[in-house]
């Protein structure tokens, strides 16, 4: 513990002198708002020095005394004393304990002490500088703070980071040795220029010096007779101040005598005060213990009114769950025989879907049977329509073949005919006729299309006419040539080719009457086939949708089947729910049956105390009324006294005034003469005491005198010394000057070395802190990442210095985007990362828990217990889990408004 005591004195609301000892490493403070938990902070702050009003929350340093309230009055002046162990010699001093104070007064007086001694605030400064302890160092951590460290400019951010280094002094030395440097520079300067000075004043001097010799020969005259004539005025002076004198001091003694009873007086007045100011405590302690009693039996007697009204309530609880139960256990049985329902409509559905897929799968073989003998058909049809197309090519070649043969036989016989004429003239105009007959139809069939109808018919008549015609002329004639024999009748004749034609023909076209017949037949066949195919898809179709119908249905009945279990299990927790409930409002009801007994008896007991203690507040209060009366009678003495006072005062102060008038003659007098001849009044009642002196004769004489030095003109009397001196001065000067270029050239020296050490502190204290920042943050945080860099590395000294972070999660963000929680972790991040590298001995947090929730106030302590060895700290807070931390609390009340009083609590043995 490095603090170990702070005492208060009329400091903002603290208008009594308080004592806050503190035994402990974690200390807390704690109380409503507005109650001035905070002032203590600014208490140590501003009693280490702090000279910023509005940092400790005030317009001007007069804010900081105690103002008074409608039953105080305001105080003259505040002082704050903090006393601190030094064992550990945190201080440059041989002392185990070192105590610092301030005190400020109305008029804007300042006192700075240091055990108890009067000090100026540098000696107080530089006693902290570099020790952790300073007023803006990080010993203090409060809401405003984390805003200014975290939101100020890189640079503004340097001073906890040089204050960790440990480079603050080197700092301070270094400003010091620069001003020094520049001191040293101006006195080189200064000093050349009084050299050029002094040998101008050296001739000048060399001059005056002749003149001064004649005139000090007629000064040493004048000094004589000056002397005679001061003498006798001092002798009249001297005979006035022995009167003043003789009545001075008899009223001095009435004074003393005056003073020796008021201050009796007042010591009897102080230990009333003190006496009344003990009761009246004492008082105030037993009025919060019967407050604190009564506002427990007041909650204790609340305590028993919910009790009752519990019961009530458990009562219509229980009715209401049992008839709850009741609707469940109806409800559970209902969903469970319609789930039994369900189960059997579901089985009925199955067994349509399984109907359903066998008739479709039927159906689907029948469609692909009547697709495979479609296709079947119609490969038989092309078939027979292919062998259709050779038939008719065939058969146009036959008929070609024909024409030819018919034209070879028409020929042949047309041959035959011209033999047969010269032979057979009784036949002539038959065979013309024949002939003509024979050309018109030749030429008729050549007109007429090949293969139509009337063709044929031409080509039948063409051959009846011809075998009747040649039948008739071989029975005619009786007879024929044997060439015409061989073209109608023999074998390979022009009538047999002709004959194998015309059957093969017919032949032909029979087949393709048969092919066409066939056709006609697949055709009604694929027909048949196509129309029972789309029969069967219909069905297909119809089943199908059936069994999309049918899947639905067991779609909706297992949906069905599940929510009913479900529900039946919904229900059954329920059940199993209010069962419980039941029990557990059966069980409260024995709880409250027995805490009610146990409150009655607290109330019984707690009111016996409180009987007691207004017995004991009614004493109290008579010995403070017997403690006011008697103050009324001194007060009256007093006064009376101190009217006596002020009279003999009076007196004293004309006595005083009179011999002050004549002992400032006199001393103005002797002062002139010594500083005119360097002789004391003594010496001068030596040598002239016994002389018979005129005084008209001498002031005749010295007249004479001061004409004739008049009559010299502008004299300096110190010519000759000061020529004396002034070459002196000169020799000094020359030599001054070479000292001081020699000073100068050490200064640089010493600057280099300040700088070359602090850099090399600042440099090894950054980077372990920027390591520990980025450590701890990653524990508070649970991840993320943070860093601090220096904007220039090439200076270290004078760079400004950035802090990044980056939450879990989220992107690296500004430290101005950072919620208040996130700033809060941040700061407390880098606090205890520069305390890992120079820990403070003792360090203040005002809040700094407000902005967390319970997670990060729970990580926050457990980062405070790896520092509380090393550390003392006192937490200002209203966190219960923060509370818990603490070896001892300090609860700041204000019983009486406008002025707070501490009460504190030990929680642990010290």
């Amino acid at each position: 513990m490095v603090i170990k005591e702070l005492e208060i004195i009329g400091f903002k609301s603290f208008a009594a002198k308080t004592i806050v000892r503190f035994d402990h490493s974690t200390t807390a403070v704690v109380g409503p708002n507005g109650c001035g938990k905070s002032n203590i902070l600014d208490s140590l702050k501003w009693v280490l020095g702090e000279k910023s009003v509005k940092s400790i929350r005030g317009e001007k340093m007069e804010d900081v005394i105690f103002s008074g309230t409608e039953n105080k009055k305001p105080a003259g002046f505040a002082q704050v004393s903090l006393t601190l162990d030094n064992h550990g010699n945190i201080f440059n001093l041989d002392m185990d304990e070192v105590k610092i104070g301030r005190r400020v007064y109305r008029d804007g007086q300042s006192q700075y002490l240091l055990n108890d001694k009067k000090v100026t605030r540098k000696e107080i400064e530089t006693q902290l500088m570099d020790t952790g302890l300073g007023k803006s160092s990080y010993s203090f951590m409060e809401q405003g703070r984390i805003d200014q460290i975290l939101s100020s400019k890189p640079e503004e951010r340097r001073q906890i980071f040089e204050e960790a280094a440990g480079i603050s002094k080197f700092k301070s030395q270094k400003e010091e040795a620069l001003k020094n440097l520049e001191n040293t520079q101006l006195n080189l300067t200064r000093i050349s220029d009084i050299i050029k000075e002094l040998e101008r004043q050296k001739n000048e001097k060399e001059k005056q010096a002749k003149k001064t010799e004649v005139y000090n020969k007629l000064l040493s005259a004048q000094k004589n007779h000056d002397l005679k004539i001061r003498y006798m005025t001092l002798a009249e002076i001297e005979k006035k101040l022995e009167e003043f004198n003789a009545k001075l001091t008899r009223k001095q003694s009435d004074r003393e005598k005056i003073n020796q009873k008021i201050l009796l007086l007042e010591e009897k007045a102080l230990q009333s005060d003190e006496d009344k100011s003990k009761l009246t405590e004492e008082l105030h302690k037993k009025d919060v213990t019967n407050q604190v009693s009564a506002e427990k039996i007041q909650q204790w007697e609340k305590s028993l009114e919910n009790n009752v009204e519990r019961k009530t309530g458990i009562a219509k609880e229980l009715e209401e769950l049992q008839s709850q139960k009741k609707r469940v256990d109806r409800r559970l049985k209902e969903l469970k025989s319609e789930a039994d329902k369900q189960g059997q409509l579901t089985l009925q559905v199955k067994n349509e879907i399984e109907n359903a897929e066998a008739t479709s799968k039927k159906v689907e073989l029948a469609i692909k049977k009547l697709e495979q003998s479609s296709t079947e058909l119609q490969e038989k049809s092309k078939t027979l329509a292919d062998n259709k197309v050779e038939n008719l090519q065939t058969l146009k070649s036959n008929r070609s073949e024909l024409q030819i043969v018919v034209e070879d036989l028409l020929n042949a016989l047309q041959n035959e005919k011209e033999n047969w004429q010269k032979a057979e003239e009784k036949n002539l105009e038959l065979q013309k006729s024949f002939d003509s007959r024979i050309e018109k139809l030749i030429k008729l069939e050549s007109s007429i299309e090949n293969g139509s109808i009337e063709l044929l018919a031409i080509k039948a008549t063409l051959n009846d006419l011809a075998l009747n015609t040649w039948s008739n002329d071989i029975k005619n004639l009786g007879g024929i040539s044997k060439a015409l024999r061989h073209i109608l009748f023999e074998e390979g004749g022009i009538h047999s080719r002709k004959e194998k034609l015309d059957k093969s023909i017919k032949t032909i076209e029979k087949e393709n009457d048969s092919i066409d017949q066939q056709q006609l037949k697949i055709k009604e066949e694929i027909d048949s086939n196509t129309e029972e195919k789309t029969k069967n898809i219909r069905k297909r179709e119809s089943i199908l949708g059936d069994l999309k119908s049918y899947e639905l249905q067991q779609k909706n009945l297992e949906d069905r089947e599940k929510s009913l279990a479900q529900q039946i299990e919904i229900e059954t927790g329920q059940s199993k729910y209010f069962e419980s409930g039941l029990k557990k409002l059966e069980i409260e009801v024995l709880n409250l049956n027995t805490e009610e007994k146990k409150i009655r008896t607290s109330i019984d007991s707690l009111k016996a105390g409180i009987q007691k203690e207004l017995t004991q507040i009614e004493n109290i209060e008579k010995k403070i009324e017997r403690i006011e009366q008697k103050k009324v009678t001194e007060n009256e003495t007093l006064k009376k006294e101190k009217v006596k006072l002020s009279e003999v005062f009076e007196a004293l102060s004309d006595l005083e005034i009179k011999i002050g008038t004549y002992l400032g003659s006199q001393e103005a007098m002797i002062q002139d003469i010594y500083n005119d001849y360097n002789l004391t009044y003594e010496e001068i009642k030596e040598n002239l005491g016994k002389s018979r002196i005129q005084l008209q004769s001498e002031k005749s004489k010295l007249n004479d005198i001061e004409c004739q030095i008049e009559s010299l003109g502008p004299i300096n009397p110190l010519a000759i010394e000061e020529l004396k001196n002034i070459d002196q001065l000169y020799q000094h000067n020359l030599g001054q000057k070479n000292d001081i270029a020699e000073a100068r050239h050490k200064i640089l020296q010493v600057i280099n070395e300040i700088h070359s050490k602090s850099e090399e502190l600042f440099t090894n204290s950054f980077n372990q802190i920027q390591s520990n920042f980025s450590s701890i943050f990653e524990k508070l945080f649970k991840g993320g990442a943070a860093s601090i860099d220096l904007i220039d590395p090439s200076k270290p000294l004078e760079a400004g210095i950035d802090i990044k972070v980056q939450p879990p999660g989220k992107r690296p963000k500004s430290l101005r985007l950072l919620s208040g929680g996130e700033k809060a972790l941040t700061a407390i991040a880098l606090m205890f990362g520069i305390y890992m590298v120079r820990s403070s001995p003792f360090c203040v947090l005002d809040e700094i828990d407000a902005p967390l929730d319970d997670a990060n106030v729970a990580r926050f302590l457990t980062i405070l217990q790896e520092f509380q060895n090393s550390t003392q700290f006192i937490l200002i807070t209203h966190n219960k889990k923060t509370m818990t931390q603490a070896d001892a609390i300090f609860g700041v009340t204000m019983s009486e408004p406008g002025v707070s009083k501490i009460i504190s609590v030990d929680l642990k043995s010290p």
